[in-house]
Parts: C-alpha cells; structure tokens; sequence
C-alpha cells in the first residue's frame, strides 16, 4: 500500500495541504485492546493523557483568522439531553450573522466516535468554513465523554438530531432528520 501524501492530494485546500504537508504521516492503525477497560486505563494513564494533550495542542493550529475567518458569523453553544441515558451533549452551532432562515448542515466530526470534539480547533475551522458558505452548521459534541460508556455516543447523535428537529433554537420552521421526511 503506497502512503498517503498530503502533497500530492489535490482535492484538498491549499491550506490544509501546506498545513499537513508539514508533517509525517504514517504509523497504521493503532493495534487492539484486550478490553474496553484496558483502553479507559491507557487514556486516563498520564502517557494517555500526554497523547491527547499533544492532539489537542496540534489541532488547535489549524483553528486561526486567516484559515477560517470568524467576521460575519455568529458561533454559538447548545445543550440538549440524550435519551434514555440521560447524559447532557452539547451542540456547537455556526452560522452566518443573521436570522435568515438557513439550511443546515448537520456535521458528526471525525475520531471514531472515541476521541476528539468538535470544539477541537480543527473541527471550529471546519464549520466555519462551511458555514462561510452560507449555511448553518451544528455539530454535535460526543468525542470529550470518553469515561462515559461507548454506546452513549450514538445516542449523542441522534438527541443531536432530535434537538434541532424540535426545538430548533434560531426559529427555523422545518428541520427533519431523513426518518421523519415524508
């Protein structure tokens, strides 16, 4: 298998080529856990911790004024109740400055539904260069409830959902999840 190069990706932003092009990529995918609570172990062990801290400190470069300007848009926090596990998630919301009713993206972040958040700096620049477009953007947040159980993640996503279908908090009058959609 040929290893991936940044560089050489043309469908990506130029940006986001030069910011990766600075850096190794490689290493595969990370090898088994014996169990769910052997991987809880290694993460909350300061080695785990150290990892995630280095992520996070890295991620948060591409989350500046000239990759993804913040002028013109409103960014804006919400919570909402995942059921039946009753955990609190919070839904990070980006759109254009204004009370136009907006199409709205619906954006699950990446990490496996294990790690990162969408308010991780790379996932910030994300939505607001989306929501640059002329968009809303919510994105929900699981990744930071790694203590939590696994399965409470896709909970997450649909409360998510479910709290933008009913009570969307900007006065849109119709937005449905694909189930709901006649």
């Amino acid at each position: 298998m040929t290893q991936y190069d940044p560089n050489q990706d043309h469908r990506l932003d130029p940006r986001v080529r030069a910011f990766l092009g600075g850096f190794p990529i490689g290493g595969g995918a990370a090898p088994d856990v014996g169990s769910r609570d052997d991987l809880l172990r290694e993460a909350e062990s300061p080695e785990g911790r150290a990892r995630a801290k280095a992520l996070k400190d890295l991620l948060e470069l591409s989350d500046n004024e000239e990759v993804a300007p913040s002028t013109g848009l409103r960014i804006d926090t919400y919570q909402a109740t995942s059921m039946p596990d009753g955990n609190t998630i919070n839904i990070q919301f980006i759109r254009p400055d204004s009370n136009v009713i907006l199409p709205c993206v619906y954006y699950i972040h990446g990490g496996g539904m294990q790690t990162m958040s969408c308010f991780d700096g790379n996932y910030r620049s994300w939505g607001k260069i989306i929501a640059a477009k002329g968009v809303a953007v919510a994105m929900v947040d699981f990744g930071e409830q790694h203590r939590a159980l696994l399965r409470s993640r896709s909970r997450s996503i649909s409360s998510g959902t479910e709290r933008l279908r009913v009570r969307f908090p900007l006065g849109a009058r119709s937005i449905s999840s694909a189930r709901n959609r006649p």
